[in-house]
C-alpha cells in the first residue's frame, strides 16, 4: 500500500504490520484499540507493539498523512 500526501514528494510504502495499523485506524478506535486488535493478530513476544504502534502513529501525523481524533466534552 502506497501513501502520497499531495504536498509531499515521494510516497509512504506500507507493508506488513504498518498496513494492517493503517487498517486500524479508521477514527473510531482509539489507539489502545488498535494495540489490542494487533496483539490478537501479531506475536509480541518482546512486548514491544504499543511502543512501535505509537510511534509509527507519531510518524504518520508528522508526515501529514494522519491528524489526532478531536475529542468533544
Amino acid at each position: 500500500m502506497a501513501l502520497l500526501h499531495l504536498d509531499a514528494a515521494r510516497p509512504v510504502v506500507l507493508e506488513g504490520t504498518a498496513a494492517a495499523i493503517w487498517d486500524l485506524i479508521d477514527g473510531r478506535r482509539a489507539q489502545a484499540g488498535v494495540i489490542a486488535e494487533l496483539e490478537a493478530s501479531f506475536e509480541d513476544a518482546a512486548g514491544r507493539l504499543g511502543a512501535q504502534v505509537e510511534s509509527f502513529l507519531i510518524s504518520l501525523e508528522a508526515q501529514r498523512l494522519i491528524e489526532p481524533a478531536r475529542t468533544t466534552n
